[in-house]
């Protein structure tokens, strides 16, 4: 994120904290719920939705530029199913917006001269290679390191998502060290519901002194090494779940989640949990004012709304740590 876009970024937050105005400053954004995987852990991909055209996709991101939003992060599904996944990422970073995209691999060799204007490539790794394709498919180990090389090539920056379940629980120090081989910064979060609401995730959970063991080993190893993403307040939070304590929330404050079919949510946490607005059938700015407030939220299991969270309630821990967020 360039020093323009850290002045802007700051500035809204004031205006978000000191005087109660509502600017989406961060979108999630799941192009579509279609995917080239079927993880054990999501739904998603059979999830039946329509898909925005892209001319109201443009049209969207030019009403975000306008109300001031400074990062977008695409999601799926697998985001790089869309055709014109290029063009919709260049039109983003035309209008100053930092972009970013989440994806399991599989398409980024093949996409690479499409997506090198990203600011961001997020690629879900969960493991080593067996531990990978059981929970991702076979070969998707191998398309996550393609996809890296493939990247850097173009220099888009990389990072790595972590989903912590019951079969990888036990995988930390391979995950480290495989962020220290390439260079490459990594973010840990819980499996949780929001991935698969159609189904019971109990036989994926972690055994709690085993998920709490690896979350203190994280908190622990913070201090010493530079690749974990998480802040340690956010990891305190983590390691208390599903018992934390409440933490205000700006989900529908100062970010919100866009999905396929053009209906806007707080949050991707939330955003089957209740009747939402579409962004085509009204202006943006008309949804996301008609989002619900979420201020005490007791389960965020999302890392980067987490940390923004922990951010705005002035943990110093968080405010240094940012930089890993948005680098």
């Amino acid at each position: 994120m360039d020093l323009w876009t850290k002045i802007g970024f700051a500035k809204s937050i004031i205006q978000v904290i000191l005087f109660s105005r509502r600017i989406p400053l961060i979108v999630s954004w799941h192009l579509i719920n279609r995917c080239s995987r079927s993880c054990i852990y999501c739904s998603r991909w059979k999830t039946a939705t329509g898909e925005m055209e892209n001319n109201e996709i443009l049209g969207v991101i030019d009403e975000l530029a306008k109300m001031g939003t400074r990062v977008i992060i695409f999601s799926g599904g697998e985001p790089l199913l869309r055709d014109n996944i290029g063009e919709i990422i260049s039109y983003c970073r035309s209008k100053g917006i930092f972009t970013g995209l989440t994806s399991n691999g599989d398409l980024v060799e093949r996409k690479i001269n499409e997506i090198k204007e990203l600011n961001v490539l997020k690629l879900s790794l969960d493991g080593p290679e067996e531990i990978h394709d059981f929970l991702r498919g076979k070969g998707s180990f191998d398309k996550v390191m393609e996809a890296v090389e493939a990247a850097k090539k173009v220099g888009i920056p990389v990072k790595f998502n972590t989903t912590l379940t019951r079969y990888n629980i036990g995988c930390i120090d391979f995950l480290l060290a495989k962020a220290e081989e390439l260079d490459i910064q990594i973010k840990f979060q819980p499996v949780s519901h929001v991935h698969a609401p159609d189904r019971d995730i109990s036989d994926l959970l972690p055994e709690a002194n085993k998920y709490q063991e690896t979350i203190s080993r994280l908190i622990y190893l913070k201090k010493r090494n530079p690749y974990i993403i998480n802040s340690t307040s956010a990891l305190k939070y983590l390691y208390a779940l599903p018992k934390g304590k409440k933490i205000n929330c700006y989900a529908g404050r100062i970010i919100c989640c866009i999905m396929p079919d053009g209906r806007v949510a707080p949050c991707s946490a939330i955003r089957d949990s209740f009747y939402s607005v579409s962004c085509l059938s009204v202006r943006f700015k008309d949804a996301f004012d008609k989002l619900p407030p979420v201020y005490s939220c007791k389960g965020c299991w999302c890392t980067s709304t987490l940390e923004l969270n922990c951010f705005l309630r002035f943990d110093l821990d968080t405010f240094l740590n940012m930089k890993n967020m948005f680098k």
